[in-house]
């Protein structure tokens, strides 16, 4: 990703450095409710959505029958209804999709993406201007906390959701780019990266099974909550085979221009792809860091390469975490 933006580099500069406040309005929201919502998201989705409570947010995935991903959410609980984040060009069909399993059971699934607003506070200060503002700041990683005016999740990295209704959501950000610089949706990307969470875009539906992007080891998935599409499979993959791929951090060269979907080669493949580029963002100097699923025995026996067999070479980062 070449000739960036002044001002996306200037933003990245300030990211996980000064406070700031993210548009998300690339987002949309799913609500699932009715007195069989958790009952029947069970039975859809890899995590166990009986174990979200008022105060939980969990992140969790929706499979094809072959094991795929379809797409990932961050899921939270507000008034008994089941709230899922996702991109909100997947946010209607998706909930399309899941609508036509709901048959008899007394659930209703709604697409929000324009009866809620959602933007995030990322950075040292943001949970000491939550608090002030808001009055409603979660300790923890993964836990829920909401207000009069907003719903608050914090996420790794202090990066803080804050979900409120639509006709108060400017006004609500006001008050926080009051103390924040506001910076673009882009900067979701950069979270993604740094925190190692991947979001499953259109272009990158249907090509992964969730251990490969690290879904289990953040969380995201439940080996024993019983069926759902695609658990056999996932299961099987967890306990009777050795995973092949794995998801990495990486960093292409200055000037590559790379795009989320792109297929990456390794020397001990050939002319086939091992990998492809999952979440991506412009870094200093021109480079892109990006999250890529790629084949584990290709990183180990070599370099990475972006496109082509005689493509640029990727660096292989540190994730925070560890992976197997």
């Amino acid at each position: 990703m070449a000739s960036q933006e002044p001002n996306i580099l200037n933003e990245t500069a300030l990211l996980g450095q000064e406070t700031v406040v993210v548009d998300l309005s690339r987002l949309g929201i799913i609500r699932f409710y009715g007195e069989d919502t958790q009952n029947f998201l069970q039975g859809q989705l890899t995590n166990d959505v009986r174990q979200l409570k008022s105060d939980t947010a969990q992140l969790s995935a929706y499979c094809t029958p072959k094991g795929r991903m379809l797409a990932n959410f961050l899921l939270w609980l507000n008034e008994d209804a089941v709230h899922a984040l996702l991109p909100a060009e997947m946010a209607e069909p998706i909930r399309k999709r899941l609508a036509m399993y709901i048959l008899r059971s007394k659930v209703k699934a709604e697409d929000m993406s324009t009866a809620l607003s959602a933007f995030a506070v990322y950075g040292p200060q943001a949970a000491e201007s939550i608090n002030a503002i808001l009055g409603a700041c979660p300790a923890q990683e993964y836990r829920v906390q909401h207000s009069e005016r907003a719903s608050v999740i914090r996420l790794p990295q202090e990066f803080f959701l804050v979900v409120c209704k639509s006709d108060v959501g400017a006004a609500l950000r006001a008050e926080f780019t009051a103390r924040h610089k506001p910076v673009g949706s882009h900067a979701l990307d950069w979270w993604l990266i740094q925190s190692g969470v991947p979001l499953i875009t259109p272009a990158t539906q249907e090509q992964f099974v969730p251990q490969m992007a690290n879904y289990e080891v953040l969380g995201g998935v439940n080996f024993k909550k019983g069926c759902y599409p695609g658990q056999e499979i996932v299961a099987r993959t967890q306990y009777l085979g050795k995973l092949k791929r794995r998801m990495y951090r990486i960093s292409l060269p200055a000037n590559t221009q790379a795009a989320v979907g792109d297929e990456l080669y390794g020397v001990d493949m050939g002319d086939q792809a091992i990998g492809m580029l999952v979440n991506l963002h412009p870094a200093a100097d021109d480079r892109t860091e990006a999250l890529a699923v790629l084949q584990i025995s290709s990183v180990e026996a070599g370099p990475i390469r972006h496109k082509s067999p005689e493509g640029a070479v990727a660096d292989i980062l540190a994730l925070p975490y560890n992976v197997a």
